[in-house]
């Protein structure tokens, strides 16, 4: 069986999302074309092409005189994001009423009671990841490429963490999504998608 290998630039490339998603690196942080080089044990042209996606993903800029810097999040760019992200993920959730079994809904269920354990644990980490598989777990339900393209796209356009550091988060969502999981169960799929808008709203 042939394994695929993947490209340099693309190691590289996922890497430093992650870093820069995760806190790891942070805004305004230089990205040295060398160091990178020597950290990851590749020449320039790898690191050059990854910081070019990134670039192209807007996670990070160009400055004369310092390089390539983590870009940094102005509170305008993360309303709009967040504005255009409510009208998507609210339409998902709206669909996702046409193609939800009882399955599925056993599972929002399941993830919803690993977020109190991992809430009432301070587990940050496990809650993070219970959010994403709980408004994952709605949209991939509608078969839609495309609306599932630009949701992931905005998704991870900036760092989480940066809403969080603005309000403590947590509690408010596990509560949320509990409603937004009861308008689904009660088939009221409208009231389920403008509670999710305004979920994304407050966050």
């Amino acid at each position: 069986m042939l394994i695929e290998k993947v490209p340099l630039h693309e190691r590289v490339y996922d890497s430093l999302r992650k870093s820069i998603l995760n806190g790891e690196l942070r805004p305004g942080e230089r990205l040295n074309q060398n160091l990178l080089s020597e950290q990851f044990g590749v020449s320039r042209m790898p690191v050059r092409d990854a910081l070019r996606m990134l670039e192209n993903e807007n996670l990070i800029e160009y400055q004369i005189n310092k390089g390539h810097v983590v870009s940094t999040f102005p509170e305008e760019k993360l309303k709009d994001v967040q504005f255009v992200r409510g009208i998507l993920e609210g339409q998902a959730v709206e669909r996702a009423g046409d193609y939800i079994t009882a399955r599925d809904i056993k599972k929002l269920e399941a993830i919803l009671e690993e977020t109190k354990d991992a809430d009432e644990k301070d587990d940050r980490k496990r809650l993070r990841k219970l959010n994403v598989d709980f408004h994952f777990s709605i949209y991939n339900l509608v078969p839609s490429p495309a609306l599932a393209e630009l949701i992931n796209k905005l998704w991870y356009s900036f760092p989480k963490y940066i809403l969080h550091e603005e309000r403590e988060t947590k509690h408010t969502s596990l509560q949320e999504h509990q409603e937004i999981l009861d308008k689904i169960k009660a088939k009221d799929y409208k009231t389920a998608a403008e509670l999710m808008r305004q979920h994304i709203a407050t966050l």
